[in-house]
Order: C-alpha cells, then sequence, then structure tokens
C-alpha cells in the first residue's frame, strides 16, 4: 500500500480539481536507482474540498524527502501555486493540454516495460483503463469516457513528469533495451 514517510527523494504531482466534478489529487513518486518510478503515496480530495491542501503538503514536506512540486498550470490552480512559490518551495508549472499527449505516451511507454509502479488502487486502475486517444480536429486529445475522471492518473503522471522527461536533463532512457 501507499507508505506514510519516505527519506528517499521525491517528487509531487498535483492535479488541481474543477468546481463541478474533477478532485484535486495528490501523489508522490520515487525514482529508484534501477530506474523504476514508485507511487509512494497520493490523497484525493472531495470536489471543492481542497481547502487544508497547503496544511496537507506542509505535513508532507516533513515526512518525505520533497524535490520538487508538479502542478497543473490552470487558472483553478494559480492562486495556491503562487502560494507555494511564495513559501519558498519548487514549485514546477506543467501546461498540461500542451504536454499531456507526449508525456502519456512516455508513460505508457514505461509502463508497459514494468517501469512504472504503483501499490493496488482500483480507482486509479479503473481511470487508466477508461482513459482513450481521440483523434481530435487538430491534435489528439487523451480523454475520459463520460463518467469517467482521469484526476488520479493526471496526478501520478505530473509526479513522474522529471522522472520519464529526457528534456529536463534529468535521465535520459535508452529506448532499445
Amino acid at each position: 500500500g501507499a507508505v506514510e514517510s519516505f527519506i528517499g527523494e521525491c517528487d509531487v504531482g498535483i492535479d488541481w480539481g474543477g468546481q463541478r466534478k474533477s478532485q484535486t489529487v495528490v501523489t508522490i513518486s520515487h525514482l529508484t536507482d534501477d530506474g523504476v518510478i514508485r507511487r509512494l503515496y497520493h490523497h484525493a480530495y472531495p470536489v471543492k474540498g481542497d481547502g487544508e491542501i497547503l496544511d496537507d503538503l506542509k505535513s508532507l514536506r516533513k515526512r518525505f524527502n520533497i524535490q520538487r512540486i508538479i502542478v497543473d498550470e490552470c487558472p483553478e490552480g494559480d492562486h495556491l501555486n503562487t502560494q507555494m512559490v511564495n513559501l519558498g518551495w519548487n514549485v514546477v508549472g506543467m501546461i498540461f493540454a500542451k504536454d499531456k499527449v507526449r508525456k502519456y505516451g512516455e508513460f505508457r511507454s514505461l509502463l508497459n516495460k514494468g517501469k512504472i509502479k504503483s501499490y493496488n488502487d482500483s480507482e486509479l486502475q479503473s481511470q487508466m483503463k477508461a482513459l482513450m486517444s481521440r483523434q481530435g480536429v487538430e491534435r489528439t486529445k487523451i480523454q475520459p469516457p463520460p463518467g469517467y475522471g482521469d484526476d488520479y492518473v493526471d496526478s501520478f503522471l505530473l509526479s513522474t513528469y522529471f522522472y520519464i522527461s529526457d528534456d529536463a536533463g534529468f535521465k535520459i532512457w535508452d529506448w532499445d533495451d
């Protein structure tokens, strides 16, 4: 299952919820020495119920060795993103709409190679199975079918952002092995 503390370096991903149906989800992941990304922890807030998130993050920062907080840069998160930056935290914004398709491709590839692991989580599993890639008029869209969310998956993906990214100079993957 999830762990309550961890001394190794890890990153946090925050997918901000909306006003109607999407939840705010916080996920913490760690890159192991042998190149496996492990999901360590997550917390989902009820819709419009993330008022305590800064206090929760302060607590998580004491229990986990958090290096970066990767957030979805969206209007819903602007205020809290700014507050975290003002606290001196290392906050990295990802414009999700722009990067999502490419990041999901990399994420799925690593998942299929057994390089991304999570503890058992039925909500994450059902969201991952439900996600679909749809070719839109101008670009491919990855979105859940009606009645499903993608907050758990998006938060997990955000938490792995620097672990699967070659452009950050963080980790270069050899796709041939």
